[in-house]
């Protein structure tokens, strides 16, 4: 998931850019790494690793005043997440942490913060790649979908990812822990991020059916879980499947009835 972010963002000097990028100033980042006296801070390759899970296991709380400035600093991470989406998963296991920060999630902190460091010229285009015809009636929704299984090592809960293009570019993105622990990573945790794609992509449907930009939206939703499609395209629960919340089971029916792809 995190190499399809990836490749939507771009350098303001980009030679694929013709026109001038309007684009949060870098010194927004720059001021979070001043709190932290971070601004000469070595620079990190990507946003976090599982490394910092396994290595890491400090239970110590953060001093009231470390505490306040941790809330400060992911509020704005929070709010820079919306348009940098190669943030999105790590800024979320951040946010878990803000009732009672440990030292832990301070480390987890700083990485980000390494990260963002090296990459603060970056900006994420809304630059359709597909010029539609002027007498199409007919667009499609692609939303790739995944998840992990059990990665939260507190709740054991899955964490669902979804990328949303239209066009041919990307226009929304979700990071986000489901809401019930999943018994099986092949079939529920994988139902519940297509799940997850599905109900954003509806969301889009109408909005482009009710403006009458369009007379038909096709959706089409990718996942690589063999299993969580083959749960996604037949009717019913096996007896293996019968935990499922009855919520999720709507992706059949939108299947069946051609609306999903």
């Amino acid at each position: 998931m995190n190499q399809v972010l990836r490749s939507v963002f771009l350098d303001d000097a980009s030679p694929d850019v013709r026109t001038p990028l309007k684009c949060l100033s870098t010194s927004y980042i720059d001021k979070m790494l001043e709190q932290l006296d971070m601004v000469k801070c070595r620079r990190a390759a990507t946003p976090g690793t599982d490394a910092l899970r396994k290595l890491i296991d400090s239970e110590e709380l953060l001093s009231p005043e470390d505490h306040k400035l941790y809330r400060r600093i992911v509020g704005q991470l929070l709010w820079l997440s919306s348009i940098r989406r190669d943030i999105q998963f790590a800024v979320k296991g951040l946010s878990r942490g803000l009732t009672s920060p440990t030292e832990d999630h301070r480390t987890k902190m700083k990485t980000l913060l390494r990260y963002l460091a090296g990459t603060k010229p970056m900006v994420l285009t809304l630059q359709p790649k597909i010029i539609p015809h002027s007498k199409q009636t007919t667009f499609d929704i692609d939303a790739y979908v995944d998840s992990d299984w059990a990665g939260c090592a507190t709740s054991r809960r899955s964490t669902s990812g979804m990328a949303l293009y239209f066009l041919g570019t990307l226009i929304t993105s979700q990071s986000q822990t489901q809401a019930t622990v999943a018994l099986s990573s092949g079939e529920e945790a994988k139902l519940y991020a297509i799940g997850l794609g599905v109900s954003e992509s509806l969301f889009i449907r109408s909005l482009l059916l009710e403006s009458q930009h369009s007379k038909n939206v096709n959706i089409r939703i990718h996942t690589d879980s063999t299993a969580g499609k083959s749960m996604a395209t037949r009717f019913g629960t096996s007896k293996k499947t019968k935990h499922v919340q009855l919520r999720f089971l709507f992706i059949q029916e939108l299947v069946a009835s051609g609306v999903v792809q």
